[in-house]
């Protein structure tokens, strides 16, 4: 569990990935997400992105989507610092 939690602590963006027809993956899913939330100490609002990999569909869509998620954070993060100064003349 040490391993995880520095994989989560250093991650940007995460693929949380369970089967339709084994309902025990979702609820794993579900404390996973807990213990990211955890983790990273606060809650994040995630798109939802369905993909099957047996059928090969939308599976390079859910990765576009992060990398779009993460790239979004880090402009809203450098707009936030931008705001933190002033000059007065």
């Amino acid at each position: 569990m040490q391993r995880t939690n520095l994989y989560i602590k250093n991650g940007q963006g995460f693929v949380v990935v369970f089967s339709l027809t084994n309902h025990q993956t979702f609820q794993d899913i579900k404390i996973m997400k807990e213990h990211i939330t955890r983790v990273k100490g606060q809650l994040w609002r995630c798109p939802y992105l369905e993909a099957s990999a047996k059928d090969r569909k939308s599976v390079n869509r859910v990765f576009i989507e992060i990398v779009r998620e993460m790239s979004d954070s880090e402009r809203r993060e450098k707009r936030k610092k931008k705001g933190d100064c002033c000059a007065v003349q």
